[in-house]
C-alpha cells in the first residue's frame, strides 16, 4: 500500500551534495491515524520505514521492496499535526541490484526516526 497522498504529502524536494531532503506534511485525517490511537494518533514505525522507501523510490526513480531494516531508532512520537516533517536520505549506496540508504525523520527542533534500510529493484 502506497502512503503518499494517504498519510503523507511531498511539499519539497531538495539535494545538497549527497543528501536528498524531502520536506513532508502528514495527513491528520488518514485512517491510519483513526485506528492508531484515535484520541493521540502517533505515526506508527512501520509506516516511516514505508514512507522513507517510497520517498527513496522517488529520489531514485525506480521501484523498489524493502529486503531488510538494519537499524531503527524511533526517538520522538511522531504526530500529524500541521507542522511539515523533513525526511533525509544520505549514503545511499547500489550494490548490484541492491539500494542502502541511511534516513533521519525530523523537524527544526526535534528528531523522530533514525533508519538504515536495504532495498533491492522491485
Amino acid at each position: 500500500m502506497k502512503l503518499n497522498r494517504t498519510l503523507y504529502n511531498i511539499i519539497d524536494k531538495e539535494t545538497v551534495s549527497d543528501v536528498t531532503t524531502y520536506t513532508v506534511s502528514l495527513i491528520p485525517s488518514c485512517i491510519i491515524y483513526a485506528a492508531h490511537f484515535p484520541e493521540m494518533p502517533i505515526t506508527p514505525g512501520v509506516c516511516q520505514i514505508q514512507m522513507t522507501k517510497e520517498l527513496l523510490e522517488n529520489c531514485l526513480n525506480r521501484e523498489l521492496t524493502i529486503a531488510g531494516v538494519k537499524n531503527a531508532k524511533f526517538v520522538s512520537v511522531l504526530t500529524p499535526g500541521y507542522k511539515p516533517i523533513r525526511v533525509s536520505l544520505s549514503k545511499i549506496k547500489q550494490e548490484d541490484n541492491q539500494f542502502k540508504v541511511q534516513a533521519v525523520i525530523a523537524d527544526d527542533e526535534t528528531t523522530y526516526a533514525k533508519l538504515s534500510l536495504q532495498t533491492v529493484i522491485a
